[in-house]
């Protein structure tokens, strides 16, 4: 089981591409969605912004009914140490967000495929 408080998944698989570098695939149970209208239930959160004069409003909530339940997402990982990691969720612009199936998830979500652009670099405390 994987969860981060927000999004959570089971069936982990792990494909190292190196002793040091790979890609973890999770199969979401729970994932976020989000809405511009009001859907008037309080398990939403809103969120409102202003640009340019017009005030701009959306609403969001990670739950087990968000559209990527059930699907794929993969995290790369690199410079895997004992005390250091880089990571990166899969995203590009208008790339995919999940999905149907495992294999389908290790064929889309690759850095070949332009995902993974962006690591965070994180250190044991």
């Amino acid at each position: 089981m994987f969860s981060n408080g927000y999004y959570e998944g089971n069936n982990l698989t792990v494909i190292e591409s190196s002793d040091s570098a790979g890609i973890i695939y999770v199969k979401y149970t729970k994932a976020y969605e989000s809405r511009t209208e009001d859907p008037s239930d309080s398990s939403w959160t809103k969120s409102s912004y202003e640009y340019g004069g017009t005030t701009y409003t959306s609403c969001y909530r990670y739950s087990e009914t968000a559209p990527d339940v059930g699907k794929w997402y993969a995290i790369s990982y690199k410079n895997l140490t004992d005390d250091t990691i880089s990571i990166s969720g899969a995203y590009k612009y208008g790339g995919a967000t999940s999905t149907e199936t495992l294999d389908e998830a290790v064929s889309e979500f690759t850095i070949e495929n332009g995902y993974f652009g962006t690591y965070s670099d994180c250190t044991r405390q």
